[in-house]
């Protein structure tokens, strides 16, 4: 939750430094955002998508600002922070922020004692399988933080261990097998704890994401013969949920539902973009509030696997 927490703020931040009415909002939103987006890489790494996604919103509003496409409609420009500050904001400050969280973690030599452990640097550490001979151990600051990072590193990528419930980036969207934190079979009915996500939603998201690749493929195909706009949120949004989803295809240690949560986290709000479309529009007004209808049943049903309340129908 604190992830997810921090993803959504440092985003709301940024769209605020975007659009707000004052100079001096847009400068303390895009300072905050900025400090968030570093949290959020000094919680997990793959927090570095969120930075790679606020420089894609740019890049995407700059590209459409040149085509002259801010209009109107479906994906506004955003006026905010630019240029070189753009830079400071959304690049340096997440970077302080990390760093500045490597310090009660590898400690300062002779100064702040390494809450890893001094015996953790105590010798040297190379990338990959093949050590180097002229590596020494850390004696500085950067030095540990470099050696910390090497020790993550070649943990992660020579992990070879298995979980119960581990599961493959493909099964992550159709909730094959999410991951369960807590059972207790004791009299009555079983409680548990699973990471099990509301099926209405989780499949309508998804399926919402293949329906907006199908139609900007055809709004492309459409430009080049009228003209027509593409939506920058639509692209953006689909950026950050691939962006954020396919690299796990690549990663060969155990890998785990919740490393969705931040695609799944921008397929909603593409989700809700579309409904929000539809209730803009008469005659489909009443497919969202149906859909709402079922998310609530949805809710209902799976809140007890969520919290470990008894319910006859939890097996």
């Amino acid at each position: 939750m604190f992830l997810l927490a921090t993803f959504v703020w440092a985003l709301a931040l940024f769209f605020l430094s975007c659009r707000g009415r004052s100079p001096l909002t847009r400068v303390l939103a895009a300072l905050g955002s900025g400090v968030l987006l570093g949290n959020l890489v000094a919680t997990k790494w793959f927090g570095i998508g969120a930075v790679a996604l606020v420089w894609a919103w740019i890049g995407l509003a700059v590209l459409a600002r040149r085509r002259n496409e801010s209009a109107a409609g479906e994906g506004a420009v955003p006026k905010g922070v630019r240029g070189i500050t753009s830079l400071f904001f959304f690049l340096v400050v997440p970077a302080l922020t990390y760093l500045l969280w490597t310090v009660p973690l590898v400690g300062i030599p002779g100064s702040v004692r390494a809450a890893m452990g001094e015996e953790l640097f105590a010798g040297p550490c190379t990338f990959g399988r093949t050590p180097d001979q002229r590596r020494r151990a850390p004696t500085t600051w950067l030095g540990r933080v470099r050696h910390w990072h090497c020790t993550v590193w070649n943990y992660h990528s020579h992990l070879t261990a298995t979980h119960p419930y581990g599961s493959s980036w493909w099964s992550w969207p159709i909730l094959r097998h999410p991951v369960l934190f807590y059972v207790n079979s004791d009299g009555g009915s079983p409680r548990r704890i699973s990471a099990t996500g509301n099926p209405v939603i989780w499949w309508a998201a998804f399926a919402v994401v293949w329906v907006t690749v199908a139609m900007l493929a055809f709004r492309r195909l459409a430009r080049r013969i009228t003209g027509a706009l593409l939506p920058l949120p639509d692209l953006w949004l689909l950026f950050g949920i691939f962006g954020f989803w396919l690299p796990w295809a690549f990663i060969q240690r155990v890998t785990f539902h919740y490393h969705y949560f931040l695609s799944f986290t921008l397929s909603v709000v593409l989700l809700a973009l579309w409904l929000t479309r539809l209730l803009d529009r008469p005659r489909f007004r009443a497919f969202p509030l149906l859909f709402l209808g079922a998310a609530l049943v949805g809710f209902v049903v799976l809140y007890p696997s969520a919290s470990a309340l008894p319910a006859f129908w939890v097996r």
